[in-house]
């Protein structure tokens, strides 16, 4: 019985570290994905802040409204 006792240690300390791994390895998963993701937001639109910084500078027409010759 003492050996089954030890052996049933032994694979829940073994099954620890394992989920423990894991949760490392998703947590680096995520934070991988999260700046994949930010990185290919920013890089698919790169124009976007100056388009706006752009439009804040063109005067305004007393006649009409501004054009908007960003594309969103």
């Amino acid at each position: 019985m003492d050996e089954v006792t030890q052996q049933t240690a032994a694979l829940v300390e073994q099954a620890a570290a394992a989920a423990g791994s894991m949760q490392d390895q998703a947590r680096r998963l995520v934070d991988e994905h999260f700046e994949t993701t930010l990185q290919s937001i920013s890089s698919s639109n790169p124009l976007r802040a100056g388009c706006r910084s752009a439009q804040r500078r063109q005067p305004r027409s007393l006649s009409g409204p501004v054009s908007n010759t960003c594309s969103t």
